[in-house]
């Protein structure tokens, strides 16, 4: 095999790996089945949410409303104010009752 077709071969490989990505990246989450033990409650975090593009008065009920993030949309999965984030080197444990 020449060079040349090694390496048409590795993009073809590439690009067939990127369209398998990409659809699974599109395909809409859904819950697991069971029962949610934490829905609709509150949870308390260690440290305040403090990642500015998608911290708001929502946090305590995001992560438990039963909303899941879906790529396509018109926000990204950090600018979503449906999610909770916080700065870079900061850890945080989440609690609920």
């Amino acid at each position: 095999m020449s060079i040349h077709q090694r390496m048409a071969s590795s993009i073809v490989g590439i690009v067939m790996v990127g369209l398998v990505a990409g659809h699974a990246l599109a395909a809409q989450v859904e819950p697991l089945t069971g029962t949610n033990l934490l829905s609709g409650k509150k949870a308390a975090y260690s440290l305040k949410p403090n990642y500015g593009y998608c911290t708001d008065a929502g946090d305590p009920t995001d992560l438990t409303n039963g909303k899941f993030w879906q790529s396509g949309g018109k926000t990204g999965f950090w600018t979503d104010k449906g999610t909770v984030g916080w700065g870079v080197g900061n850890k945080t444990d989440a609690l609920s009752d």
